[in-house]
């Protein structure tokens, strides 16, 4: 079901990467592979997944872009 058997830290490294797969518009590149669009599916099923990726898209992307906005005004 997962990387090496059961969810481990091995399957947590890959989750920035390839849950977010669907957003970089490169989600084509799983059509030949059903086994890992399977595995990313039950990724995003995961409570702590879902939480974390709620809260990451809340959060502004960088502290940069207000303060180079406060830096223009």
């Amino acid at each position: 079901d997962h990387l090496v058997g059961s969810f481990s830290l091995a399957d947590v490294c890959y989750v920035p990467f390839v849950c977010e797969i669907a957003r970089t518009g490169l989600a084509h590149l799983l059509d030949p592979r059903p086994r890992v669009r399977a595995w990313i599916d039950r990724l995003n099923t995961r409570p702590s997944i879902v939480a974390t990726r709620r809260w990451a898209f809340s959060a502004p992307i960088s502290p940069w872009g207000e303060m180079m906005q406060l830096r223009t005004h």
